[in-house]
């Protein structure tokens, strides 16, 4: 048996052992984890300040400057101590988005996401210029979602705030912009 014929079955049987740990691993890890994916029509609703029923509404970041709009649907419970909740109405919505376009419309486009579950249910809304969030489903209609990530280097949002404020994205986030 040739070097070359040890090397090419070294490597095919190294790219099965491989194949088998992602195919019997990544299921495990996978199942309860969710995604945003873009939806014009969710665009649609938060522009024209249509709040949609059964939904529980919340914000990151100041309250005269937020990074995201989300809403849950009621049959869900979402697990935060990050996310403000907001009773809105029309009202409370136009002011917000409002906001958000004042800070942030110069940096691209603020749009509408659906939020689904690992099981491809949809769980809400969420309204941002970040095109990208963690969410993880939890026991009893409990889900999880990440606020907006403002210290990223890969995000728009984040260096904007780091143009405007002069500081880096050392780890921690006291400096975030003030009320």
């Amino acid at each position: 048996m040739s070097l070359l014929t040890i090397n090419k079955n070294a490597w095919i049987g190294c790219c099965l052992t491989m194949l088998f740990i992602l195919f019997s691993i990544g299921p495990v890890h996978g199942a309860n984890w969710g995604y945003i994916t873009k939806n014009h029509q969710i665009t649609d609703l938060f522009q024209n300040f249509k709040v949609l029923p059964d939904h529980t509404y919340y914000y990151s970041g100041p309250d005269a400057r937020p990074f995201a709009i989300i809403g849950v649907q009621n049959q869900y419970t979402l697990r935060t101590s990050l996310w403000k909740p907001v009773e809105l109405d029309s009202a409370t919505l136009r002011k917000l988005v409002n906001f958000m376009n004042l800070d942030f419309s110069t940096l691209g486009q603020i749009e509408g996401y659906d939020i689904i579950g690992s099981a491809g249910e949809k769980l809400g809304v969420w309204y941002s210029m970040q095109e990208a969030t963690t969410v993880k489903m939890l026991e009893n209609n409990e889900v999880m979602i990440w606020t907006p990530d403002t210290q990223s280097p890969y995000n728009r949002l984040g260096r904007h705030l780091r143009r405007e404020t002069g500081f880096s994205s050392g780890g921690s986030k006291p400096w975030l912009l003030k009320d």
